[in-house]
């Protein structure tokens, strides 16, 4: 039989190395490495992008426009209803906002439909349908497109840490599509 203290000492030696473990499981949970990537894009330099122009940054899901009066707008590249469907159908993560912009003559008929000849975003399974401001026009989608702020001082940076909510039916969200799934 062994000696009282050293069973003693084994089984607070066996807690300790349990609650270790378990908090490096816990700080693993909480902070995933390689999980979620840069937070500050430089998408380059502004002479890049041309007035009117749209660009997909599809290794960070947004899409990066210039309107024709100089401005930058970043749109996160999922829909708000199909963004609030992630949890419970994960297939949804592969209906990725599409820009269908005028330099293509297969979209002219549908940009004529909806009056918007610089171009739309569409969702292709709800067909949610958005103005190249993120404004929501038709389609299921509660709200229009979120955004994230955009630095152009030269160079073009986008900041995924700020998102900036799109307007639902209701008024403004607390939380938005960005926020959660990123």
């Amino acid at each position: 039989m062994a000696p009282a203290w050293s069973l003693t000492g084994l089984t607070w030696a066996a807690i300790a190395s349990a609650l270790l473990a378990s908090g490096f499981l816990v700080i693993d949970f909480l902070y995933p490495r390689g999980a979620t990537g840069p937070r500050l894009i430089v998408a380059g330099h502004e002479s890049r992008f041309a007035p009117g122009s749209v660009t997909h940054f599809r290794d960070h899901r947004f899409y990066l426009v210039r309107l024709p009066d100089g401005e930058f707008r970043a749109f996160y590249d999922l829909d708000p209803y199909q963004a609030s469907r992630l949890s419970a159908e994960p297939a949804r993560a592969r209906c990725r906002l599409v820009w269908h912009g005028p330099e293509d003559p297969a979209n002219r008929s549908l940009l004529e439909g909806f009056g918007h000849p610089e171009g739309l975003f569409r969702e292709p399974c709800q067909l949610n349908t958005f103005t190249v401001l993120g404004e929501r026009i038709y389609g299921p989608a509660h709200a229009d497109l979120d955004q994230y702020h955009v630095k152009a001082d030269g160079l073009v940076e986008v900041d995924l840490t700020r998102v900036i909510c799109g307007v639902g039916l209701e008024g403004p969200r607390r939380r938005c599509a960005a926020q959660l799934n990123r």
